[in-house]
Order: structure tokens, then C-alpha cells, then sequence
């Protein structure tokens, strides 16, 4: 079998850090040193904080002493940011193994970069021999704004209540962040016009968690079916809050534009059928 980079570009909250863990325990993958490297959205997108995030670290770790952190994911990350040829030469490096078959950037907020990075991160691999695949997680657009901000609501260990729920809810919806990454209608022409669509796949995150879809997933990454472990569950902030039809309907009207085009693309009756906030479209 052939030598593949694999393109994870989201969306955030649609079982991406799932795929990547069935992934990393496969025996013929490589994805390196981390799930997400967020090298592209540093350099492409405007106000992505992930760059400056990368130095605070490296120099707090830089400060405990260079030996003790030589392998640390913000040094190395900065050093991609720094020089990309070394973020390509990388994962090429990781490809020359004789059991590796694929390797990998996993990292959700690649969904909002432009055809401009898309196309870099080709013709690289391209001029090495290696082909890129893209693989892309949906999840109904209501339900991914909502698990979004629950995460947000654990991980700043803020008001659990049901009404602050919703308060970080009405203000997340609209922001930059979640547009980018969940308007999945922009993010998939920009990848159509840069990938050909046998190097594209779509998938569910309502319909991920069968056997046949991870043998069909495996397949197109040119790599055998391992024995999946659905029973794992990463990064979940679940709640016993109850959101109201009225909030989900104000959120589903702002990505009308992503339902309507997924029913136009993928079916009507099937996203209808997986995405149940389409009830408000």
C-alpha cells in the first residue's frame, strides 16, 4: 500500500478526537507528537491566539531548562511556525517507517482556513510523492454549537446552572470562532476547489459510530480495519440541561444557510433523518 498524509480539518465536537484516538492505535499510523498541531490557522487566520499560546509556553519551559523540555510540543510547534518545511519534512520523516502507511495533522480549526493553505499544504506533500487526503466530520450545527460551549463551561469551570448554559449559548453562536467552524458549506467549497473529491470524504457524526463506516473511513485512507473501540468517549461535558426548542430554533436560523446546503448535497431525507434541530428549517 501506498504512503498517505491524512488532513483533519473538523469540525471541532464531531467525534475528531475519536477518529484520531482509533487512529493512533491503528499499527500502520504515524500521527506524530500531537492530535492537533494548529500550525495553519496560526499563520492563515486573523486573530488565532495559538501562536502566542505556543511562545508563553516554550518560554516558560525554556526557563526550566532546554534539556528537560527538547521534545515539548510548543517548542517543536514554534519551530514549524517558524520554518514549514520542517512541519513537511516531519511528517514525511514519519512515512519512511516500512510499517507506516499513513500519517496526519488532525486539528478541527483547519475548517476555516482559506484555499491559500489548503493548496500549500498539497503541492508540499504533492512534491514529495505523498498524497493528501481529506477527511471531514459534520454534526448537526445546533448540537455542535451547544457541546462547544458546554466544553467551554467545564474547561473555565464556570455556573453549570441551566440558564447560564444558555447564556453561553446566545453568545457563542454568532461569534467568529463558531462561524468558522461551522459553516460547513464554505469550508467544503473551499476544499472542493482545491482537493479532487476522490481525495475528499464526508462523513456524519450521528452515523460515525458503526462498523461500516470505520471500515469505509479505513478504506479510503488506504489502511486495514482495526477492531474499533466505540465504547470510548473523549472530551464529553454532557448536562441534564435542558435546552428550549425557542434557543435551538434561534440557532438553527443562523446556519439555515449550512442546513440547507447539506440537504442539497447529502439528501434531504438523511440530514432531516440524523440532524434533528432541521426540524426548525
Amino acid at each position: 500500500m501506498g504512503k498517505t498524509f491524512l488532513l483533519g480539518v473538523g469540525a471541532q465536537k464531531a467525534g475528531t478526537t475519536w477518529m484520531h484516538q482509533y487512529l493512533s492505535n491503528h499499527k500502520n499510523v504515524d500521527m506524530g507528537f500531537a492530535k492537533e498541531y494548529h500550525i495553519f490557522d496560526g499563520l492563515y487566520i486573523p486573530k488565532t491566539p495559538k501562536v502566542e499560546k505556543y511562545e508563553t509556553q516554550a518560554i516558560a519551559q525554556l526557563q526550566g531548562g532546554l534539556s528537560k523540555y527538547k521534545n515539548s510540543k510548543a517548542l517543536r510547534c514554534l519551530a514549524f511556525y517558524s520554518d514549514l518545511d520542517l512541519y513537511f519534512s516531519y511528517f514525511t520523516s514519519l512515512l519512511q517507517a516500512p510499517n507506516v502507511q499513513l500519517t496526519g495533522d488532525y486539528t478541527p480549526a483547519y475548517s476555516g482556513l482559506p484555499e491559500e493553505a489548503f493548496r500549500k499544504i498539497r503541492d508540499e506533500f504533492t512534491a514529495r510523492g505523498i498524497p493528501v487526503k481529506v477527511l471531514f466530520l459534520m454534526r448537526d450545527p445546533v448540537d455542535r454549537v451547544i457541546s462547544m460551549s458546554r466544553m467551554e463551561i467545564r474547561k473555565q469551570n464556570l455556573d453549570r446552572s441551566s440558564d447560564n448554559e444558555a447564556r453561553v449559548i446566545e453568545k457563542n453562536y454568532t461569534k467568529s470562532r463558531s462561524l468558522l467552524r461551522t459553516r460547513y458549506n464554505d469550508t467544503i467549497k473551499r476544499l472542493e476547489s482545491v482537493f479532487k473529491a476522490d481525495d475528499i470524504k464526508f462523513e456524519f457524526f450521528e452515523t460515525l459510530f458503526q462498523i461500516q463506516k470505520i471500515e469505509e473511513i479505513s478504506t479510503f485512507l488506504g489502511i486495514d480495519t482495526e477492531e474499533p473501540d466505540f465504547s470510548s468517549e473523549y472530551n464529553v461535558s454532557r448536562t441534564k440541561n435542558e435546552i428550549s426548542d425557542e434557543l435551538r430554533a434561534k440557532v438553527a436560523q443562523e446556519y439555515r444557510g449550512v442546513y440547507n446546503f447539506c440537504m442539497d448535497r447529502f439528501g434531504e431525507n438523511k440530514i432531516r433523518s440524523i440532524w434533528q434541530n432541521s426540524q426548525f428549517i
